[in-house]
């Protein structure tokens, strides 16, 4: 699975940046619990439409399992500095 296009979505009051993560395959549950590696993973199974919601101190992902695309939070702005990085590493995550 590769990350196709990162767009921001918003930027908000608090500081916090907003982006929409594109991917080229549909994320199955597999990939999602990959991304442990870097947060804490919260997954709704049960919701009639897979959730999940992968908390850092610095940032959170939240999607839907079977979709292509995800947002990304970014809560400290020095991640924003750091997005390039962050990119590649949620893309070698979503690889394996």
């Amino acid at each position: 699975m590769k990350i196709l296009e990162l767009t921001v979505v918003e930027d908000c009051l608090d500081g916090a940046f907003i982006y929409e993560v594109v991917l080229d395959s549909p994320l199955t549950l597999s990939n999602v619990r990959q991304l442990t590696a870097i947060g804490k993973l919260e997954l709704f199974e049960d919701f009639p439409v897979p959730f999940f919601r992968l908390i850092n101190e610095d940032f959170y992902l939240k999607g839907v399992v079977g979709k292509t695309t995800f947002k990304l939070v970014l809560t400290n702005l020095e991640w924003k500095l750091k997005l390039a990085d962050l990119i590649e590493r949620l893309g070698e995550l979503l690889a394996i």
